[in-house]
C-alpha cells in the first residue's frame, strides 16, 4: 500500500480501523492489515473499497467481526503500530477536508490546523462568548445599574420619582387601561426587563461551561476523563451545576453559574415589588385673599335663630356635618385663591391652608341647686326660685299644673354689673310629680348659672374645597396662641335672648321644655350620660357644649359678611388687609424606590459586570481545541479523529468507566490487608497473565500482567485503580462467543 495515500475512510457502522502490527505466526503483510478495535478482528485495508456514504441513515450498518487477533507464542501483547501519515491532517484540503474515494469530503478536525498552513486555524467561540455579545452584556447591566441608582436618588430626594393615578373605581374605570392603572405595569415591567437579563446571564454560563473540555483537552500537560471528554454540564441540575464546575475547579464558570441561580430564584422575584406607589403630600405656597369679615352688628332682635337650633340637633343627634367654614366649636372668615373666577368660593382638589382667625363663644358654669331660694305655692301651684351668682342675682317661676313628667327651662339675665359680666344663662331641670304636704313637687331638681363669653383663637385653618361656599369643609384647625377673650360687642344681648325664646310644643309629648334646653337635654341623654341625663355634672358638660355650638352655626350664617375690597376692620376696629398667602397641599399617589430591594439588586448587577468582564477575559486568554462549531455526532467524532491525546482519554474512559472508584479510607485498607480475601486475588482470577472483567455490561479482556488489580476494591465488581502501561490494549470480546485460550493463557 502506498504509505502516502490515506487509509480507507470511516464507514457508516461508526467502527475505525487502523493499521497494527500482526504476531510473527502470521504470514500476511503488516503495512495491508488492519484492526477492528470494537470486534478485536484483523483484516486486509482494501485500498478500492465502497465510498463513505452521503447519508448516515440510509447505511448499512455491518455486524461486527467476532474473532480475536492470533496469539504470539513469542509474545503476550499486540503490538500497536503507528498512526496513518494522514492521522494529524496530513493529505487534508486548505479547508479541512479530507477527500472520499467518490469525490466527497469527510470532515476532519485538526489541532494545529491544516497542514501546510503557516497560521494557526482561527479557534471558534460560541455566539454568546463572542466580543460583541460579552459588551452587549456588559452595557446591558451597566444601564440597568444605573438607571436602578438614579430612581433611587430621585426617589429619596423628590418623595417618588414619577407620579401614577390612583385606580378608579371598577365602575368607572376605563376597562382599557383600569389593569395598567392597578400597578400592573410598574411590576412586570422591572420584572420582564431582569428576565432578558437572566436568559442572556444563563446563555453566557452555558457557553463558558460547554467550553471548559475543550480548555482541558487543549492543556499540555493533558487532561483528566472526568474534566474532559466525559464531562458535560448540560446533564447537570441547572440548579447545581455552579457547584459541579467549582469542584472541577472551572471557577469562572462556576461562580457565573452562582450568579445565575441568584438572579433565577432571588433577584427575578424581587423585581416584582422594586417599585412602590405610595401617597405623598406637597405643599406650595401660592397668593390667596379673604373673601368674608366678622361684623356683629349685622344681628338684630328679628333675626331668626330657629335654624341653628335644627343644624346643631343634626350635628349632635344625628352625625351631620357642620356648616362650611365652621366646627362644632369655631366659626372663620372664608378665602379663595387670588385670580379664580369665583374669588367667594375656594375651589380645588387639594387642602388649603391659611392663618386666620377662629371665632367663638362658651360659658362658665355653677350649680347653684343649693344655695337656690325656691317658694312652692300649693294652692296656685305656682314654683318660683331665686339664686345669685357671682354678685349677679337671677330668678324665675312656673307654672307646675300644666307641666308634664319632664320639665327643662332656660332664661336670660340681662342686669348684671359689669364687673358681674353682664348677664347670666340659666337653667332648670327635673321630673315633674305631685306635691304632697306643700312640698316642691320636682325630683333631681337641678339648677345652673352659666356666665357668657367670647372669644377668638388664632391658628391655621385647613379646608377641603368644594365647587362654592356651601360645599366647602373644614379639614383641620391647629391653634397657634390662646384664647383672647373679647368684647361683647352689639350680637350678645339679641343672641342671648333670642335663644330662649323659642319654645315648641310636642302634641306627643306632655314635657315643657324650651328649644335649646330640650336639645341640651337630648344631647346630656344621648352623648354625655345615657344613664344620668340630670346629673349637675353631665348637664353643665351639655349646656356648655350646645351653647358653643350654636353660636358658631349663628356667627356662621349671619354674622360674616362679604368683604368688598383690599381691606377691613376686625372685631377690635383694626384695619386689616385682605390679602394672605394660603399653602395648596396635595395628595399625590407616587412611585418609590423600595431601598431594601434596590440594594440587594445593585450588589447582584455590581457583580454580573465584574463576571462579565473576568468571563471575556478567561474566554480569550484560555485556548480550546475548538475550531469550529461542534454540530452533531459526527462532527464529534471527526474532532476525535487524529487526535492521539483525545484517544488516550477515551481508553482511560473504557478502562475505568466514567467516574473513578473514590480512594480507600484509612479503616478500608485496613480491612483489606487483614482479611483473608484481601490479600488474594480477586475472584475468578487464577493468574496474572489474563483476566476478563465488565465495563458496561460488556466483556472486556485485558492482555498483560494483572498485578495492578491488587490495588483494586471489591464493590460487586472489580474496577482496574491506577497508572495503565500505555502499550495495554483492550479487546472487547463478544459474550455469546466461548474463546479458545492459547498455551500458556488462561482466562477466566
Amino acid at each position: 500500500m502506498d504509505p502516502g495515500r490515506p487509509p480507507a475512510p470511516l464507514r457508516a457502522s461508526g467502527i475505525s480501523r487502523r493499521p497494527v502490527r500482526l504476531p510473527r505466526a502470521n504470514n500476511a503483510d503488516p503495512a495491508q492489515q488492519s484492526e477492528n478495535r470494537f470486534t478485536g478482528s484483523v483484516s486486509p485495508v482494501v485500498e478500492g473499497g465502497p465510498p463513505f456514504p452521503h447519508s448516515l441513515a440510509g447505511a448499512v450498518l455491518p455486524t461486527p467481526t467476532l474473532s480475536y487477533p492470533a496469539s504470539n507464542a513469542n509474545s503476550s501483547q499486540i503490538p500497536v503500530g503507528s498512526l496513518p501519515p494522514n492521522a494529524g491532517g496530513e493529505g487534508a484540503t486548505m479547508y479541512g477536508h479530507v477527500p472520499a474515494l467518490n469525490g466527497s469530503d469527510v470532515h476532519a478536525v485538526q489541532e494545529d490546523g491544516p497542514s501546510g498552513a503557516n497560521t494557526p486555524a482561527v479557534e471558534w467561540f460560541s455566539i454568546n462568548l463572542w466580543r460583541s455579545s460579552l459588551i452587549g452584556t456588559f452595557i446591558f447591566e451597566s444601564a440597568l445599574l444605573l438607571t436602578i441608582i438614579t430612581l433611587l436618588i430621585f426617589s429619596t430626594k423628590n418623595s417618588g420619582f414619577v407620579r401614577v393615578s390612583n385606580p378608579p373605581p371598577p365602575t368607572t374605570a376605563n376597562k382599557s387601561s383600569r389593569h395598567w392603572q392597578q400597578a400592573i405595569l410598574w411590576t412586570s415591567l422591572p420584572n420582564f426587563v431582569f428576565q432578558i437579563l437572566k436568559a442572556i446571564w444563563e446563555a453566557m454560563v452555558i457557553a463558558l461551561l460547554d467550553r471548559e473540555p475543550y480548555i482541558e483537552l487543549k492543556k499540555a500537560r493533558g487532561a483528566l476523563a472526568e474534566k474532559s471528554i466525559i464531562l458535560d454540564y448540560r446533564t447537570r441540575i441547572t440548579a447545581f451545576v455552579w457547584f459541579v464546575a467549582l469542584k472541577n475547579k472551572h471557577l469562572v464558570g462556576g461562580i457565573c453559574g452562582l450568579l445565575g441561580v441568584i438572579l433565577s430564584f432571588a433577584i427575578v422575584p424581587l423585581t416584582a415589588h422594586l417599585f412602590e406607589a405610595s401617597s405623598v403630600v406637597f405643599h406650595v405656597a401660592v397668593p390667596a385673599r379673604f373673601t368674608t369679615f366678622y361684623n356683629d352688628s349685622s344681628i338684630s332682635s328679628s333675626t331668626d335663630l330657629r335654624s341653628g337650633f335644627d343644624t346643631v340637633s343634626a350635628i349632635f343627634n344625628f352625625g351631620g356635618n357642620p356648616l362650611p367654614w365652621t366646627t362644632e366649636r369655631y366659626a372663620f372668615p372664608a378665602f379663595a385663591l387670588v385670580g379664580q373666577k369665583d374669588e367667594t368660593a375656594a375651589s380645588g382638589s387639594a387642602n388649603m391652608t391659611v392663618a386666620t382667625i377662629g371665632y367663638s363663644a362658651f360659658l362658665d358654669c355653677v350649680d347653684v341647686t343649693k344655695d337656690a331660694t325656691i317658694h312652692y305655692d300649693q294652692n296656685t301651684q305656682v314654683m318660683d326660685w331665686s339664686f345669685t351668682d357671682r354678685s349677679c342675682s337671677a330668678s324665675s317661676s312656673v307654672d307646675t299644673s300644666k307641666l308634664g313628667s319632664l320639665y327643662v327651662y332656660t332664661w336670660a339675665t340681662k342686669s348684671c354689673s359689669i364687673q358681674a359680666s353682664y348677664s347670666r344663662f340659666s337653667l332648670i331641670a327635673g321630673l315633674h310629680q305631685k306635691s304632697n304636704n306643700g312640698s316642691i313637687p320636682f325630683s333631681n331638681l337641678v339648677i345652673l348659672s352659666c356666665i357668657p363669653g367670647y372669644s377668638t383663637t388664632p391658628g391655621d385653618l385647613t379646608v377641603t374645597p368644594g365647587t362654592d361656599n356651601s360645599s366647602t369643609t373644614v379639614a383641620s384647625f391647629d391653634t397657634t396662641g390662646g384664647e383672647n377673650i373679647i368684647d361683647r360687642g352689639y350680637a350678645w344681648i339679641p343672641f342671648e335672648e333670642g335663644i330662649h325664646f323659642y319654645i315648641t310644643n310636642d302634641p306627643t309629648d306632655s314635657s315643657f321644655q324650651t328649644d335649646i334646653g330640650r336639645l341640651i337635654y337630648t344631647y346630656s341623654s344621648r352623648k354625655v350620660s345615657p344613664n344620668s341625663p340630670l346629673d349637675s355634672t353631665a348637664l353643665k358638660n351639655a349646656t356648655g357644649t350646645v351653647f358653643t355650638a350654636v353660636f358658631s352655626v349663628f356667627a356662621s350664617t349671619y354674622m360674616f359678611q362679604p368683604l368688598v375690597g383690599d381691606t377691613y376692620k376686625d372685631i377690635n376696629f383694626t384695619s386689616k388687609s385682605s390679602k394672605t398667602t394660603a399653602t395648596v397641599s396635595s395628595t399625590q399617589t407616587r412611585l418609590f424606590v423600595v431601598w431594601y430591594i434596590a440594594i440587594p439588586i445593585i450588589i447582584v448587577l455590581l457583580f454580573t459586570m465584574v463576571f462579565t468582564v473576568i468571563a471575556g477575559h478567561h474566554t480569550y486568554s484560555k485556548p480550546s481545541i475548538l475550531h469550529e462549531e461542534p454540530s452533531g455526532l459526527l462532527s464529534y467524532a471527526a474532532m476525535l479523529k487524529g487526535c492521539d491525546s483525545i484517544n488516550e482519554l477515551v481508553d482511560d474512559a473504557i478502562r475505568y468507566g466514567e467516574k473513578r472508584p473514590p480512594p480507600r479510607g484509612r479503616w478500608e485498607r485496613l480491612v483489606h490487608y487483614i482479611t483473608p480475601w484481601g490479600k488474594e486475588e480477586p475472584p475468578g482470577s487464577t493468574n496474572d497473565q489474563e483476566i476478563t472483567v465488565a465495563y458496561r455490561g460488556r466483556p472486556v479482556k485485558s492482555v498483560k500482567s494483572l498485578g495492578l488489580l491488587r490495588e483494586g476494591r471489591w464493590r460487586g465488581r472489580w474496577q482496574m485503580r491506577g497508572p495503565v502501561p500505555l502499550d495495554e490494549q483492550l479487546v472487547f470480546v463478544n459474550a455469546t462467543q466461548q474463546e479458545t485460550p492459547t498455551a500458556g493463557t488462561n482466562v477466566t
